[in-house]
């Protein structure tokens, strides 16, 4: 499909209508949204499968958080969101699997990015309690309604219009899989026009 798409948009396959180059470009974006699907599946598949398999390690949690904002660095200034990583005090070193943690805050940072409007902002933090090391993802964007914050770690793959159609992936169930796995918990707070914000 993938080929098919590409070689049909190619010019020396020939001159297509407006329409036509419509109907061709729509299939390529569905093919993609298809495509990061099956790669999430696999995803989950995986990380179930090695459950037992964590590479654990001394992790620096603010080194971490701002490996994660570096990588998405380019996509947010794109798209005119700011990229902030907040100055914190000492944080204690975590066991845990850095790789596997770097999916889980790359999947919040970039849904937080998608999320948030041009001139919005992304803020990466860290806190700590007496028993707990927090590691936070907050935006600026609109928000996620009751109804939806209910079944937003769900294994549900929806396709429908506006809001649902935006939040059709898996990413989110993966990353309550991997921190799972660790021992933690991943929860979120928001409001409707005021942001959201998930904590690690």
């Amino acid at each position: 499909l993938r080929m098919a798409t590409h070689l049909l948009l190619e010019p020396a396959h020939g001159p297509l209508t407006a329409d036509q180059r419509e109907l061709v470009t729509t299939a390529r974006g569905e093919r993609e949204r298809l495509r990061a699907m099956v790669d999430e599946l696999l995803d989950l598949v995986r990380i179930e499968a090695e459950a037992g398999a964590l590479h654990r390690r001394p992790i620096d949690p603010r080194a971490l958080l701002a490996s994660v904002a570096e990588a998405h660095r380019s996509v947010a200034r794109a798209k005119g969101v700011e990229l902030v990583v907040e100055r914190s005090s000492e944080v204690p070193t975590l066991e845990g699997d850095a790789e596997r943690l770097s999916i889980v805050l790359s999947n919040l940072v970039s849904n937080a990015i998608r999320h948030t409007p041009e001139g919005g902002t992304v803020t990466l933090a860290t806190s700590v309690d007496e028993t707990n090391i927090h590691l936070r993802v907050r935006d600026t964007g609109g928000g996620i309604p009751d109804r939806e914050r209910q079944r937003i770690f769900e294994r549900s793959v929806s396709l429908g219009g506006g809001l649902e159609r935006d939040r059709h992936g898996l990413g989110l169930t993966i990353a309550r899989e991997i921190v799972v796995q660790h021992g933690g918990e991943i929860a979120v707070s928001s409001a409707v026009g005021a942001g959201s914000e998930f904590v690690v």
